[in-house]
């Protein structure tokens, strides 16, 4: 009888196995259905997300070409143009006209109805210190007519790091790694966006 337990123990461990294998079977399985549901969610997903990039990508190009459309353009113009009209010809007509009003002597009433006792029983003349002291107009600089080519993020003023500025030639002679591969030698700006800007290497200004 001395083999009962021995094979007791030889069951027990192989209808462990059993239970382990049946659980890493349905870990297994619950794995399977868990990565088909998010490759359903990623390939429903993707059509969206690459329709989305090529929109942002169209009106950022749109934006780089026209960052401003003609009714802004005339907006922005003409409230410059106001505001310059304003303080150069309104603003000082108006402070001369209080000046030469001020200027000369004028009644103040010191108590009653126009006409009644005491009324116009001093007369004023405008100082020449103080608040009421003759009025001027700041020199303020005019705005004139708007640069838009300054005012755009993507001109040639304010990007000098576009395609249109760039030398490749003298960046591939400032990089001879570069130079010396198939693929970016090629393409010296896209090697200059993708890596070199970031790992410092510097931009070849054309001119």
């Amino acid at each position: 009888m001395s083999w009962i337990l021995p094979a007791i123990s030889v069951g027990m461990g192989l209808l462990g196995m059993n239970e382990q294998k049946k659980a890493n079977s349905q870990a297994a399985d619950q794995a399977a259905a868990a990565n088909e549901k998010n490759n359903a969610l990623s390939n429903q997903a993707m059509p969206y997300a690459l329709q989305n990039l090529k929109t942002n990508q169209a009106l950022m190009d749109f934006y780089q070409k026209n960052p401003f459309n003609d009714q802004q353009k005339a907006g922005y113009q003409n409230q410059n143009n106001l505001i310059d009209q304003f303080n150069g010809q309104v603003a000082p007509g108006l402070l001369g006209f209080a000046n030469q009003m001020m200027g000369q002597q004028y009644s103040r009433q010191r108590g009653g109805a126009p006409g009644s006792a005491g009324y116009g029983a001093q007369t004023m003349q405008q100082p020449s210190q103080g608040l009421l002291a003759p009025f001027s107009a700041p020199k303020l600089e005019s705005f004139g007519q708007i640069d838009w080519e300054g005012q755009n993020p993507f001109s040639k003023v304010n990007n000098i790091e576009t395609e249109e500025n760039f030398d490749p030639a003298a960046y591939l002679a400032q990089n001879p790694a570069v130079a010396g591969n198939e693929h970016w030698s090629k393409n010296p700006y896209e090697h200059y966006m993708t890596y070199g800007k970031s790992e410092g290497r510097k931009f070849t200004k054309k001119g």
